[in-house]
C-alpha cells in the first residue's frame, strides 16, 4: 500500500509543471489580461462615441469626391453611410472603433509585449530593443495617417473613377468602405516599421548594411508584391505603397550603416590592438570598414 502511495506521489510530481514554467505562464496570464483590460476599455470608450467617429471616417471618402466632375446629388450619396441590415450600422461602429482602439491602447499593447519577452533576451538583445519601442509606436501612427488622409482617397478616388466608366451605380455600404480604409492604414501603419525592423536585425547581427544594399533588386519586387496585397486593385496606390516601402528601405540601410560606426567606435575604443597592422598594411578596423563598402558601388542601381 504505501509503495503505491509513493508511486503515485512521484507520478503526480511528474506531471506537475516546473515552478519556473509555472510562473512564466502566470507572467503571461498577467500581461494579456492587463492587455485585454486596456483594449477593452478603449474600444468602449470609441463606441460610446459613434457619431463622431462615423463622420471622422467618412474623412477619406470626401476627400475622393471633392474635385471629382460628377452632379452635386450623386456626390451627396456617395458621401452618406448606407447599411443593408438591422446590425449593419453597429458592425460598422464596431470596425471603426477596433481601428482606433488599437491605435490608441498600442503603447500599452508593446509595453506589456516587451515586459514579457525581457527576461528572456541577453543584455544585447535588450540594449537594442528598449530604445525602439517608442518609435515603433510613433511610426505605426504615422503610416496609418498617411494611409488614411492619402491612400485611402486615392484608392477610393480611382475606384468611383473606375465603376462610373465601366457603367456601375457606386452604393457602397458603410462596413465596405470603413473595411477598406481600415486595411490600407494599418497596411501603411505596418510598413512604416520597416526601418526599425532592419535596424533591429542590423543590432542583433542577423543582416548587415552591405547585404541590403546587394538585394536592393529583391527588396523591389518585394515592395511591389506587398503593395498588392496590403491595397486594393488600383495601380495608384500599389505604386505609393511600393515607392514608400522603398523609400523606408533606404532609410533602413542608413540607420543599419550607422549602428555599425557605432559599433565599430566601441570596439576601437575597447580594442587595445586597434592599431595594430594586418598582412594587407591596414589597421583591422580600416579592413572592416573597407570590406563592408566594397559592394558600395556595385550594389547601386
Amino acid at each position: 500500500m504505501n509503495q503505491l502511495d509513493s508511486s503515485s506521489q512521484e507520478s503526480e510530481k511528474k506531471h506537475q509543471p516546473s515552478p519556473r514554467l509555472a510562473a512564466h505562464l502566470g507572467e503571461l496570464q498577467i500581461r494579456l489580461i492587463i492587455s485585454a483590460l486596456s483594449f477593452g476599455f478603449c474600444l468602449l470608450l470609441f463606441m460610446g462615441i459613434g457619431n463622431h467617429l462615423s463622420a471622422w471616417m467618412k474623412i477619406p471618402l470626401q476627400r475622393a469626391v471633392n474635385g471629382l466632375d460628377l452632379p452635386k446629388e450623386q456626390m451627396t450619396r456617395l458621401t452618406e453611410w448606407n447599411v443593408l441590415d438591422p446590425i449593419g450600422g453597429l458592425v460598422a461602429l464596431l470596425k471603426v472603433s477596433f481601428y482606433f482602439a488599437l491605435a490608441m491602447s498600442l503603447p500599452v499593447l508593446l509595453h506589456q509585449l516587451w515586459q514579457f519577452i525581457r527576461p528572456g533576451l541577453w543584455e544585447h538583445e535588450r540594449r537594442a530593443v528598449r530604445p525602439v519601442l517608442v518609435p515603433v509606436t510613433l511610426l505605426f501612427i504615422a503610416g496609418g495617417l498617411v494611409g488614411f488622409f492619402y491612400a485611402s482617397p486615392l484608392a477610393l478616388r480611382f475606384l468611383i473613377q473606375y465603376n462610373l466608366w465601366i457603367g456601375v451605380e457606386n452604393q457602397w455600404t458603410a462596413s465596405s468602405v470603413i473595411s477598406l480604409v481600415q486595411t490600407i492604414s494599418i497596411g501603411f501603419g505596418i510598413a512604416f516599421e520597416l526601418p526599425i525592423a532592419l535596424l533591429l536585425l542590423g543590432k542583433i547581427g542577423i543582416i548587415s548594411s552591405r547585404q541590403l544594399r546587394q538585394n536592393r533588386r529583391v527588396a523591389i519586387l518585394i515592395s511591389f508584391i506587398l503593395g498588392a496585397i496590403f491595397t486594393p486593385p488600383d495601380p495608384a496606390t500599389q505604386i505609393m505603397m511600393a515607392g514608400i516601402l522603398l523609400a523606408l528601405y533606404e532609410v533602413g540601410i542608413l540607420l543599419v550603416r550607422i549602428s555599425e560606426r557605432k559599433k565599430t567606435s566601441a570596439i576601437i575604443q575597447t580594442n587595445p590592438f586597434e592599431g595594430a597592422h594586418s598582412t594587407s598594411g591596414k589597421t583591422y578596423t580600416e579592413n572592416y570598414e573597407s570590406d563592408n563598402l566594397m559592394c558600395e558601388d556595385e550594389c547601386d542601381l
